[in-house]
């Protein structure tokens, strides 16, 4: 790190200088274009977005400083030949390398950095650093649906004041985006001698949208003023990148002639989710009004997507919390599944100005009202609960029964707003308690709950991620929220034991950006990411996580953690072994089984062509022998009928804790001393099954004259 680097304020004055140049808006279209639309490839059904993950990319926040510089100078857009384009570009990423190497080395001045981790991400700059550079918290189609829904009970005051409705607002943007997209597909790259410039791929007149959306040019008209800009010395407040940026609250660029660009198809979309807020807070007749209506969005919001995962009758509203007659706490939204309760407090208090400007003073005291309060309003219910002797009413009366016992408790913060870097800021603000039972808070915007709960609509894996997610809080670094998501789908979240900390990088949602584009905008609801969720579909591993879903009795839940946290060997060797007693009872009028698992619980699977509950009691028994030889407090007897189609059709859970048996040691002492088994480590199992059985491959000879001599040497 170059201790002597320029100070911020220095380059931020030479990359201005550089915008306010006449024809700067033709680099900018160029670096849009290349940062943005690069990798894309018109022949290919799909673009490129792992391009985007390369490091070298400008991103958004970067694209804005640019736009707004620019915003600062006469908006001259006298074309450039490509020549000066290209030195101008060069610039420009010299200088916002530059910008960014600024904020180490004016912490590394201070000699502060890398003495300690406390003092590493205490650091202003290093803070603000994180702000800046803090990777998109949602899709731009997310910004862009939402917003009709956040709006919708608002509209007759859109139409009085600004002079139109949220519905036409987000279809005009939605008609502008359309036509970026188009003309970007089918623009020709590169500049042929200075005669096209990239400009145009992100420009149409007002005439051209007017036909495009069906409204009036009156109502064209009223959008374009309040989502544009016409330059003009029009953002001289800008004078540093914490400032305030009238290009993200007015993206459109509006020419004369009635032509407009849009070059940052995202900003348009983020804008019209957060400024009708703004406009609304300056009307005080109205403001109270149209905060119940956020307030209302957003609860509404958590309850559909949770309801998705955990069903209709486990997900309630406004539940309040009684000790006899006294409301002793309220939750927003409150999920009741077996014995594992979410309770999400929901806030859809903004950012203000000055927060948006990155003033940490303001930042950390916005934290403290939205998230802060929340969590605390979470865990004074979670420990109302836990206490006892209280009584839950629903949302327009009634009780609401809790299980007799409760495992875990989930608190969940739920924002509407983007909070930038909101992963950091939640390590670095948030004050945690501990108590038992109560897990560490999960801190979210809606847009990253919508994207969770579009691939874990399973309830037992979305509590099994939840359960890790949360417990690794403290030992699982990143930028954002999609990197560690993204890691769990491709791996499990897993994380090695013999190291402290583990850091992950942002190409990891990749593959989540791809499926969540392919489901959203292509409507192919059949698009997964890769990983745990594609990897054992329609495996017998697979189906019985499926049959999971529907199995509402103690012990699901514990099951599915157990069955989740099998590395993916070991998930081939449930599989093989499965598939091998299932052919080895269909030969045999015995019993097969294999038993897995250690001190922190197993599984222990017959099948056989005997109905279930005729051999239920020595599957129990057998269970318990099992369970009682590895000291474990807990087991689960899974069973299965040959021809009955599903690989589980009963499953038992022992539960108590280890205590000396001289029964049980005596029934210990009889199990074989090769007792079929299968390890996380390794997956490897051995099927009991007699040398003069009948072979499990249904070949019908006996097993030691078949497969005898092969499974053995796998095993070995």
């Amino acid at each position: 790190m170059n201790l002597a680097a320029r100070p911020q304020k220095e380059v931020f004055l030479d990359l201005e200088k550089v915008c306010r140049e006449a024809g700067f808006i033709h680099v900018l279209a160029a670096l849009v274009f290349e940062n943005n639309f690069h990798s894309v490839k018109f022949d290919e059904k799909f673009p490129k977005i792992q391009d985007q993950y390369d490091g070298k990319k400008l991103i958004r926040s970067e694209l804005n400083v640019l736009h707004g510089l620019m915003l600062k100078g006469d908006m001259d857009a006298k074309p450039l030949n490509e020549e000066n384009i290209l030195a101008k570009k060069r610039v420009c990423y010299e200088l916002l390398e530059e910008l960014h190497g600024s904020y180490y080395s004016q912490a590394m001045r201070d000699g502060k950095l890398f003495t300690d981790s406390e003092t590493l991400f205490s650091h202003p700059d290093i803070f603000r650093e994180s702000i800046f550079y803090a990777a998109d918290s949602s899709f731009y189609f997310q910004q862009h649906v939402f917003a009709i829904e956040r709006y919708s009970k608002d509209n007759s005051w859109l139409e009085q004041n600004v002079g139109f409705t949220i519905d036409e607002a987000a279809h005009i943007a939605h008609a502008i985006i359309t036509n970026t997209y188009l003309l970007v597909q089918t623009f020709q790259e590169g500049l042929v001698d200075g005669s096209k410039s990239y400009l145009e791929a992100f420009s149409i007149s007002i005439s051209e949208l007017c036909e495009l959306t069906g409204l009036a040019d009156a109502k064209v008209r009223s959008f374009i003023k309040q989502f544009s800009t016409s330059g003009g010395y029009s953002n001289l407040k800008f004078n540093s990148v914490d400032d305030y940026n009238l290009a993200k609250s007015h993206p459109i660029i509006l020419f004369p002639h009635d032509k407009i660009s849009l070059l940052q198809t995202h900003s348009i979309c983020e804008s019209l989710y957060v400024s009708p807020m703004f406009w609304m807070q300056g009307d005080n007749q109205y403001k109270t009004k149209a905060r119940t209506h956020r307030g209302n969005f957003l609860e509404q919001k958590i309850t559909d997507r949770l309801k998705r995962v955990f069903g209709e009758n486990n997900v309630f509203e406004n539940v309040e919390i009684f000790k006899g007659k006294h409301i002793v706490g309220e939750i927003d939204v409150l999920v009741v599944y077996i014995d594992r309760l979410l309770i999400v407090q929901a806030k859809s208090k903004t950012l203000t100005l000055k927060a948006q400007q990155g003033s940490l003073k303001h930042l950390e005291d916005d934290f403290k009202k939205a998230i802060q309060n929340a969590y605390d309003q979470a865990y004074s219910c979670a420990s109302e609960i836990l206490e006892g002797g209280v009584r839950l009413q629903k949302q327009g009366g009634g009780s609401l029964d809790l299980p007799a016992e409760i495992m875990e408790i989930f608190p969940i913060c739920a924002i509407a707003d983007h909070y930038p870097s909101l992963y950091f800021q939640a390590r670095q603000f948030l004050k945690t308690k501990t108590k038992k039972k109560i897990m560490p808070p999960y801190v979210m915007d809606v847009f990253l709950l919508d994207v969770i709960s579009e691939f874990l609509t399973h309830p037992i894996r979305m509590l099994d991620y939840l359960n890790k997610r949360t417990q690794y809080n403290e030992s699982v670094g990143a930028n954002n929220d999609f990197a560690v998501f993204g890691y769990h789908l491709s791996n499990n979240l897993y994380k090695d034991p013999e190291y402290n900390m583990m850091m992950l990088n942002d190409d990891l949602a990749w593959e989540i950006d791809k499926a969540f584009i392919s489901r959203r905008e292509r409507g192919e609801l059949d698009a997964l990411p890769k990983g745990v969720l594609t990897k054992f579909q329609g495996t017998p591993y697979g189906d019985i996580i499926d049959y999971l879903e529907g199995f509402q009795e103690a012990g699901a839940v514990e099951l599915g953690y157990l069955l989740l946290s099998y590395d993916g060997v070991s998930i081939d060797g449930i599989n093989r072994g499965m598939i091998q007693l299932a052919r080895a009872a269909r030969n045999s009028d015995r019993t097969h089984d294999f038993t897995l698992g250690g001190p922190d619980g197993g599984i222990t699977y017959h099948i056989s062509q005997t109905p279930t509950k005729e051999r239920l009691k020595y599957l129990l028994n057998h269970a318990e022998i099992r369970k009682y030889s590895t000291r474990a407090n807990h087991w689960f007897a899974l069973s299965g009928t040959v021809g009955s189609g599903e690989p589980v059709d009963t499953i038992c859970f022992l539960k108590s804790r280890w205590k000396r048996s001289a029964k049980l040691d005596f029934e210990v002492s009889q199990l074989p001393p090769k007792a079929s088994k299968l390890s996380r480590v390794t997956g490897r199992i051995t099927v009991k099954l007699g040398r003069n059985d009948k072979c499990h491959c249904g070949s019908d000879v006996k097993y030691k004259k078949c497969c005898l001599r092969k499974d053995e040497s796998h095993s070995q």
